[in-house]
This record gives structure tokens, C-alpha cells and sequence, in this order.
């Protein structure tokens, strides 16, 4: 019987596992500095090497010849460990041998001294499995075994090993394997195997994988039964990532609140043999893709590489609040849908809500048409630039900007006004409170407002334009409130305008006069 591909090629020894280096490393240095612990945890997702650890560790603590921590596996005992023949180290499967009985059978023997080896290890995998009763019967012996006695154990859900366990060992915790180390991994097996296998098969397998080698080999190894040459096109038809472009289709129309189309896109897909179910996951899988490539350009698992370029040119389409708002429709109708006694019509449902959040698509190419190009906060980030519009909108004029003005914007406060005969020159525009851009145009809030009804103004944050008229008004009429803060040695106090918010002194009130008129009282 042919030996599987991930048993065949199980390192032997450290330096031959994938993408753990930070753990191998610190295992040798404690073999080679004679400071090992009594008990080791392994934890991580399946796949990423914590029994091929823990039987690696095995040989290396018995092994007669150990070098640099490795161990040589040319000697008996480390072809023993290899195949099972040495009784010393016992791999025990927590998840079929759980009860408290089966601890106490461990307890029983760790009193004894190992027959052949230096250290008895027993290796539990599956260590999560354990019953609470196991757990507290291995309680003391974990806290003080005999000094020949060695517990490793691997788990996938350490958040199942009570806390008790945790204290008493030596944890590590393996992380998923990188996609490009895996590939490479595939490429020279598949040598080794005279596989040929193409890099964008192996880039596949590696990424459907999800960081867990053993999976990839498995992929390979049934890729590799269905024909001399594994590409692509093999890998896509052995694990269902098909082409998905019904689903784009169904979710242009949903984007267009095409109703009509939405209605006969479900129905051909009835009639195709796609169950309502998988549908409906499939439909929240691909606006959760979208939403991850919109929002920080992840590489997609289960994706071809010309499916990934898809979704990021689809993903341009949608804003993030749309796609959130489609994936809590879609999740609402999942959960539902265990409930309903129609499930069609729990899907249809759903979809005739999200198109009716849509928008047609002869409507947003008219309000695309119509609407003015609006100059996004980033344009504003490296130069002043200075732009003329009307007061509800703007538009894309622009004047140029001479090069002193550039180069003093660059140099500037974060922000930069510059006042010139004809313009004024803002920039950047990003970042900054309006109180600080009010207070930066302040001083040309006169002309500014001349400027708004003479038709002509410039690019301002907020409120700015209420507030500058406001303030001007109050500086003609005499500013309106109370007093807030009196001065005893002066006789005077500030006064906040009920108009504006100002707060201004009596002696400040009386400088801003105008040349031969008195400011009037509030």
C-alpha cells in the first residue's frame, strides 16, 4: 500500500520543519544547554508540525549521538521512536483514550525506569480531549514526575486545557505556515515524487491549505492521481473552486436593483442543482471577500489568482457601509433560513431587499453625469492650492500656484494661508480640526464673505462662512451678552457676544471701531 505524501515526508528532525523556526530553535538550545523542562505543550492549527514536534523532542532527549540538539536518526532508538518499536515513548490519543482510567494506567508505569531509553516520554495528543476527571488525576505527577519522566502534549484548542494543566508546562504555541514556504515545500516534493507540478498549482494548494502543510500534501497527493501534470486547472476541479462568476452576476443586479434579473439569476440557479443554502453561504462568502479586499487588499484562501484580480476590481464598486449593510441582510436571512419551511423564498427575500437598497443603474449614471467632481482631502495633502467654485459646490479650476508659495506651504505649520491681491492659498486641508482652520482664516473673514456674495469663494471646512458672518455682523452692530470676568485694577471686564460666542474686553472693543465712530454698548 502506498504511504501518504505527509507521512512519507514527516521531518526527523528539527532543522527539517517548515515555518516553526523561533520553537525549533529554542528546543536545541535547551538540549544543548541540558536545561529541559518535565512537561511541553504544543498548540496551533492542525497541520503546522505539534506531533512531529513532540516525536522529534522524543528522539532527540534518548538519542545516544545527539549533535547541535539534533538527533542522527540513524541510530536504534531514534529508528525505534521512528517506528514505534520502543516501548519507552508511548503516543497516546487523548480523544479516544479520556477517561480517568486511562490516566491512572500512565501513573501506574511512570514509577518505573525506562527499559532501552534515557527518558520514558509519553506523548498525549489531543490533550484538550481529556475528562475533567483525567485532568485532576494527572495533576501531581505533572507537577513533580520522576526526573526519567517526560510529558509532551499537542492540543488545537488550548482554550480547553484548564489553567491547572497550563501552569505545569512548557507552552508553545505554532503558527499557521506561511503560503510561500509551503509552496516550496510542494515544489520540491513533487520533484522528489517526479510530480510535475506547476508554480501556480502549488500557489494554489498552498493558499487553499490555510498555513496547515499536512492538508497541502494531501491536496498534492490526490491532485497527483488524476493525471501526470498538476496545474490549476487540476486543483480547481479536485477542490470546487469553480468559476464563481454567477455570483458577480447576481450581485451586479442586486447593485442596479434589477428586481427582474435578481428573480431569473435565482431561478437558473434552482434550476442548475444550487441549493438555496449553499447559495446563500456562497453569497455571504463573496460580499465577505469583497469587503476584505476593499478594506485592506487581503489575499484571498480560496480564490484563483485571476478570481483575486476580480475581486479587487469589483470591490471598487462598493462602499464599505454597503457592503457591511449586504452581509447583515445575507446573515439575518442564515439565521432564519434553519426556521423557514420555504427556504427559496427566505433567500429571495433577502435579495429583493438588498436591491431595493440599490440604486438603477440609468439613475447613477444620470447623478454621476450631473454631480460635480468633488476634490478629495488627499489632493490637498502635499501643496496650498487655491480654488474657485460656488458657495454649494465645487469644481475643478484651479489657479496655478506660484513656486514661492509652494515651497513656503511645504515648509509651513500644518496649515498655510497665504493672503496675495488676487487669491487665497490654503493648504493642506487634512487632519485639522475646524476650530484650527477657523482660527488660521480668521483674519481674512471679511474678504472671504465679500467673496461669498460676489459669487465667488474658496474651499472652507465646516461652518466657517455662519460663523465669519456672525462675528462680522456683531463687530457693525455692537456685540450683544454678559459680562464673564471682571478686571478690579482696570474697572474692566470680557463680555461673550450672545450672537457669535466672541469674547472681547471693553478696551478691545473700543480699538475695533471703526476711525470716528464709538462702538454702541450691548
Amino acid at each position: 500500500m502506498k504511504l501518504a505524501l505527509y507521512r512519507k515526508y514527516r521531518p526527523t528532525r528539527f532543522e527539517d520543519v517548515v515555518g516553526q523556526d523561533n520553537i525549533t530553535s529554542a528546543l536545541k538550545n535547551q538540549l544543548i544547554a541540558g536545561k529541559l523542562g518535565h512537561a511541553y505543550i504544543f498548540t496551533g492549527v492542525r497541520g503546522t508540525g505539534k506531533t512531529t514536534l513532540a516525536k522529534i523532542l522524543a528522539k532527540a532527549v534518548n538519542c545516544p549521538n545527539i549533535a547541535d540538539g539534533e538527533p542522527c536518526c540513524n541510530c536504534d532508538i531514534c529508528r525505534g521512536i521512528d517506528n514505534g518499536s520502543i516501548l519507552d515513548v508511548t503516543e497516546i490519543d487523548a480523544a479516544s483514550n479520556n477517561r480517568v482510567d486511562d490516566v491512572r494506567d500512565i501513573l501506574e508505569e511512570v514509577s518505573y525506569m525506562p527499559a532501552i531509553c534515557k527518558m520514558r516520554v509519553y506523548i498525549i495528543d489531543e490533550v484538550h480531549m481529556l475528562s475533567n476527571a483525567a485532568f485532576n488525576a494527572l495533576l501531581k505527577t505533572l507537577e513533580e514526575p520522576p526526573q526519567h519522566v517526560l510529558f509532551i502534549m499537542a492540543t488545537t484548542e488550548i482554550q480547553k486545557v484548564p489553567a491547572t494543566i497550563l501552569s505545569r508546562c512548557q507552552r508553545f504555541d505554532l503558527k499557521r505556515i506561511p503560503e510561500e514556504l509551503i509552496a516550496e515545500r510542494l515544489m520540491k516534493i513533487a520533484q522528489l515524487e517526479d510530480i510535475e507540478l506547476t508554480e501556480g498549482a502549488a500557489t494554489l494548494i498552498a493558499r487553499l491549505a490555510d498555513g496547515a502543510l499536512r492538508d497541502a500534501l494531501s491536496l498534492l497527493d490526490t491532485s497527483a492521481s488524476l493525471g501526470d501534470t498538476v496545474d490549476e486547472a487540476v486543483v480547481q476541479r479536485l477542490t470546487g473552486v469553480t468559476d464563481k462568476s454567477y455570483l458577480f452576476q447576481l450581485g451586479n443586479a442586486v447593485r442596479n436593483a434589477d428586481t427582474v434579473e435578481c428573480m431569473n439569476s435565482l431561478q437558473q440557479l434552482y434550476e442548475n442543482g444550487i441549493e438555496s443554502g449553499r447559495l446563500l453561504n456562497e453569497l455571504i462568502r463573496h460580499y465577505r471577500n469583497l469587503l476584505m479586499v476593499r478594506v485592506g487588499k487581503v489575499t484571498l484562501k480560496d480564490c484563483s489568482n485571476e478570481m483575486q484580480k476580480r475581486y479587487e476590481f469589483e470591490s471598487g464598486q462598493y462602499s464599505e457601509k454597503e457592503l457591511l449593510y449586504n452581509l447583515n441582510v445575507l446573515s439575518d436571512a442564515a439565521d432564519k433560513m434553519s426556521r423557514s419551511l420555504d427556504r427559496e423564498i427566505t433567500l429571495e427575500l433577502a435579495v429583493l431587499k438588498l436591491a431595493e437598497k440599490g440604486q438603477p443603474l440609468s439613475a447613477r449614471a444620470k447623478e454621476e453625469k450631473e454631480q460635480p467632481p468633488v476634490k478629495s482631502s488627499a489632493q490637498f495633502t502635499r501643496e496650498p492650492v487655491a480654488v474657485k467654485t460656488q458657495p454649494t459646490e465645487m469644481s475643478q479650476e484651479e489657479e496655478e500656484i506660484p513656486a514661492e508659495i509652494k515651497e513656503d506651504a511645504l515648509n509651513s505649520e500644518p496649515f498655510f494661508v497665504k493672503n496675495t491681491p488676487d487669491l487665497i492659498y490654503l493648504g493642506p486641508m487634512t487632519e485639522h480640526s475646524q476650530e484650527l482652520v477657523i482660527e488660521r482664516l480668521r483674519p481674512f473673514k471679511s474678504r472671504i464673505c465679500e467673496m461669498i456674495e460676489g459669487g465667488t469663494v474658496f474651499f472652507i471646512t465646516g461652518n466657517a462662512v455662519e460663523i465669519f458672518e456672525k462675528e462680522i455682523e456683531c463687530e457693525e452692530e455692537g456685540h450683544r451678552g454678559k459680562e464673564t470676568g471682571a478686571d478690579p485694577e482696570n474697572g474692566t471686564s470680557d463680555m461673550e457676544c450672545e450672537n457669535c460666542g466672541s469674547l472681547e474686553s471693553p478696551g478691545a472693543r473700543q480699538s475695533n471701531a471703526r476711525p470716528g465712530e464709538r462702538r454702541r454698548g450691548p
